[in-house]
């Protein structure tokens, strides 16, 4: 299994980013606003340039302060789901998800991995519509397809369900973390609901300030945070998890007849 290794540093305007971890599975990042997680998701994509350390993938290293290696971020094998998803708006889902696959794999090869990943992320019947025409959830499958499709060394989904409301959030939840489970490669995963740490199933690391400052399993995380904001974002999940009036069931009120009936009796 390969291993994503991280340890950089950098300065951008008031961010201090200095991070040092590993992982070899996906990892859940959280953290407040201006935590340095996005900017640590463009360091190892290529798309940003740390001032001193190394990032490595599986033994192989895509960047090197020190011996001046840089690998371009085409190169460097990552799947990529930004906060908007990030699809070709004049493409069907079918034609975005074929995007991504290698351009050396042509023909029946080409159809087939396409075809795959449309089944895999339940897109069939959507294949000829456009981005326009799908539902958020539909298109964060679509853009996970896409990522999927290129048989990335590793992935790096920046707040994938952010823009999804609370029911396809919900739905999306599960199907994410077994896509990721099954992908077998590391990803960093970077969101601002503990209910998607905790479907993730992994382990999560939260930043703050530009720092690691406590890692482990969510349930350690919850049994002892060690940070203010993880013990707020707990005690929201928490809150959020409770049952509330605005959230039950339409009361039967035949059967609340009968309930009362039966008390009396």
């Amino acid at each position: 299994m390969r291993t994503l290794e991280i340890s950089l540093a950098l300065r951008r305007g008031a961010l201090s980013l200095d991070v040092a971890l590993s992982t070899a599975a996906p990892l859940a990042l959280i953290g407040p606003n201006g935590a340095g997680k996005s900017t640590l998701l463009r360091c190892v994509l290529g798309v940003l340039r740390p001032d001193a350390g190394r990032i490595a993938l599986g033994g192989r290293v895509l960047f090197d302060a020190a011996a001046g290696i840089d690998v371009p971020t085409e190169a460097r094998r990552l799947g990529f789901v930004p906060q908007d998803h990030g699809l070709f708006p004049h493409l069907t889902v079918a034609g975005n998800v074929a995007f991504g696959v290698p351009a050396a794999l042509r023909g029946a090869e080409r159809r087939a991995r396409v075809s795959h990943w449309l089944e895999r992320l339940g897109l069939v019947a959507l294949a000829d519509r456009r981005p326009a025409a799908l539902s958020g959830g539909e298109r964060q499958r679509v853009a996970l397809a896409r990522a999927l499709a290129a048989e990335p060394a590793a992935l790096l989904l920046d707040e994938p369900m952010a823009s999804l409301d609370v029911p396809a959030r919900r739905a999306t939840r599960s199907l994410l973390a077994e896509v990721l489970r099954d992908s077998g490669v590391p990803a960093l995963v970077v969101t601002h609901d503990f209910a998607d740490v905790r479907a993730l199933g992994g382990e999560v690391a939260v930043l703050e300030a530009g720092r690691l400052v406590q890692r482990g399993t969510p349930a350690a995380l919850a049994a002892a945070p060690g940070a203010d904001f993880v013990a707020a974002v707990v005690a929201e999940a928490a809150e959020a998890s409770e049952p509330h009036a605005l959230h039950r069931e339409p009361e039967d009120p035949e059967q609340h007849r009968r309930d009362a009936d039966a008390r009396r009796r």
